[in-house]
């Protein structure tokens, strides 16, 4: 092979990433170790950043170091530490380079160090972070990212870094590392549970109260993405929420922050909301439906007005903009302050975004507050007493406990019942549930390829949503038992993450693969007419994507296992055991009858049974 240009270099280079089943990979590996030294570095060239992508080519290779890359390695990491911001992100990605082509695989963990230190605000080369991007949207073994992610989080470490650094090391985990493709919504970022919550425990000791939230903020985003149960939230409560309330009442208390009014006015009374962002989700199709329940209401209009809060983490997705018009196109009132950190992109204060908030809630002289938990800055609002009455609203996790709860409210039944919960229905709003005639016709299609391929008698069961709440040993064992018992049958698990745990498990538990089909994020409106038979998932429930499926006028299948329906009355599509559970199913499979009368009664308790909104609602105010 005659490669005697850094165009035909290049172009050898991107061959072998596009094709990664090379045969001869030592003989290779050695070619590009010379032709590098030659054609690039000899003539005082980098290597270029799309070159670090051999790493996943070459990682297993054993191979001798290079006494010419071992040289160029220590000049460049003894220079390092004295390099400007701009001089460090290019060595940075050319010493791994450096690295990978002198064997020494293993760097990869230094390298993501490195780069996870960079604030990519503040850089005027490869602006996005791009080099660091690109090679992680390929698969990374999750033990070295995991271990490497610990490492950085490890006391001493992070500490011993500039605040900048430490902020960079979750912003950027955060916005590339749990975005990549092993690693997104992966249940292994609960071994950095303990870890980040030592360090939750250490930025109190010391009284860092931005970077507290920050981590608190992040440490609620992957912990509640890969957790089921009411212990697990439990954990969560004791060990972050109420430590985090504490501090930041204190923080309340010692530095003469605005009162809130104290008493409820004896007029007009305003109700705040607070969200954690407008982008259509369940929360969001819950909030909205009861908003346009009530605003349709003139009683309910001539004696409150609705205040919408918007805490707005971009880190995750920011607010969508037609999203917040249908809110102020009902006539509520929308706050959000991330405009006033818009120079700041991702490293904006959290703290700072907490006290603006506050400010206006205050300033709009609000009765009564409305938020969940978990998140840093909706806990700190409630902590810092914000509002005269304030209401914890619980979406599932009933567990939650910190300071400022007035009331509990949800609008569904809880199962935490150490609390008097106020109970209200929402009926969602009819546009959220049925889609259009397009989706149903594109659903139908969809549905007709299956039938193609796997028989026209094939009855397809599935769920739509978090792929967490279908990787349950128990809820997996059932569902294969009803797939032996069916051959029939086959499953769509639709949305993301957790894909290869489940595939594990369904190996384990005897189901087909084939039959059992991931078919990433979808559009619940074409895949409601997909799907035939919904068999909830326990013990976590999934959220309004069932209701979206229930008005297309399908049948959905409850455990009692699910965490929220421990308490609800006996009915026929509740099952009490695994077994009833799977008699449901195949009763549904083989008795039109029996289908219609579940479908009947779910339509009835889920739609029809809320429609007083005004009354329910405004009861658990007074």
């Amino acid at each position: 092979m005659k490669i005697e240009s850094k165009q035909e270099l290049d172009l050898l280079v991107s061959a072998l990433i596009q094709n990664q089943n090379i045969e001869d990979k030592e003989q290779i590996f050695n070619l590009l170790r010379e032709k590098v030294l030659e054609i690039l570095i000899s003539k005082g060239d980098i290597i270029p950043p799309f070159y670090l992508n051999l790493y996943f080519i070459f990682k297993d290779l054993k191979v001798n170091t290079h006494p010419k890359y071992s040289e160029h390695i220590k000049f460049f990491k003894n220079y390092y530490p004295n390099a400007s911001l701009e001089e460090k992100f290019i060595i940075n990605n050319f010493l791994f380079g450096l690295e990978i082509l002198n064997g020494n695989f293993s760097a990869v963990k230094e390298y993501i160090k490195r780069s996870f230190l960079f604030n990519t605000h503040k850089l005027t080369v490869d602006k996005e972070g791009n080099s660091i991007r690109d090679f992680l949207k390929n698969e990374i073994d999750e033990k070295i990212a995991i271990e490497t992610f610990k490492e950085m989080i490890e006391p001493d470490y992070f500490f011993a870094l500039q605040s900048d650094e430490r902020r960079s090391i979750f912003t950027n985990s955060l916005a590339i590392l749990w975005n990549n493709p092993t690693m997104y919504n992966n249940k292994i970022w609960l071994d950095t549970f303990d870890s980040l919550v030592d360090l939750l425990n250490k930025t109190i000791e010391k009284n860092l109260i931005e970077e507290q939230m920050y981590i608190h903020f992040f440490t609620y985003h992957i912990y509640g993405n890969n957790i089921q149960t009411l212990d697990d939230w439990r954990i969560f409560n004791e060990t972050v929420e109420q430590p985090a309330s504490l501090f930041y009442k204190k923080f309340y208390e010692n530095n003469n922050l605005k009162k809130a009014k104290t008493t409820i006015s004896k007029n007009k009374k305003r109700i705040g909301f607070l969200i954690d962002r407008i982008i259509l989700t369940s929360p969001f199709m819950v909030l909205y439906s009861l908003f346009k329940a009530l605003m349709k209401n003139d009683s309910f209009k001539n004696e409150y007005e609705i205040y919408l809060y918007s805490m707005n983490y971009l880190d995750k997705q920011s607010d969508n903009k037609k999203l917040i018009n249908r809110f102020l196109e009902l006539d509520v009132k929308f706050f959000s302050p991330q405009n006033i950190f818009a120079a700041y992109g991702f490293y904006y204060s959290h703290l700072e975004k907490a006290i603006i908030l506050r400010e206006k809630i205050i300033e709009d002289k609000i009765d009564y507050l409305i938020g969940g938990g978990g998140y840093d800055i909706s806990i700190f609002l409630f902590a810092t007493r914000t509002a005269p009455k304030q209401f914890f609203w619980s979406h599932g996790n009933c567990v939650s406990e910190f300071e400022g709860v007035d009331e509990r409210i949800s609008h569904f039944d809880q199962e935490c019942k150490k609390w008097n919960w106020k109970i209200f229905g929402v009926p969602i709003a009819e546009e959220f549930l049925v889609g259009t005639n397009d989706e149903k016709e594109e659903g139908l299609k969809i549905k007709n390829r299956y039938l193609e391929l796997f028989g026209k008698d094939t009855i397809i069961l599935g769920t739509i949503g978090r792929l967490v709440k279908i990787d349950s040993e128990e809820y997996l064992k059932t569902i294969a038992q009803i797939m032996n018992q069916n051959q029939n049958i086959i499953y769509l698990a639709c949305g993301s993450g957790n894909i290869e745990n489940i595939k594990n498990k369904i190996k384990k538990y005897g189901i087909d693969k084939d039959r059992f089909i991931f078919t990433g994020m979808v559009n619940p409106h074409i895949y409601g007419w997909v799907i035939d038979i919904w068999p909830d998932t326990f013990p976590l429930g999934q959220g309004i994507s069932k209701e979206e499926f229930l008005a297309k006028g399908k049948p959905i299948v409850y455990h009692r296992k699910r965490e929220d329906f421990k308490n609800v009355h006996i009915q026929p599509f509740l099952a009490e055991t695994d077994d009833e559970y799977i008699q449901i199913i195949n009763k549904l499979i083989e008795d039109q009858k029996f289908k219609e009368e579940i479908i009947s009664i779910e339509k009835y308790l889920w739609f029809e049974k809320d429609k007083k909104i005004k009354d329910n609602f405004v009861s658990i105010l007074n």
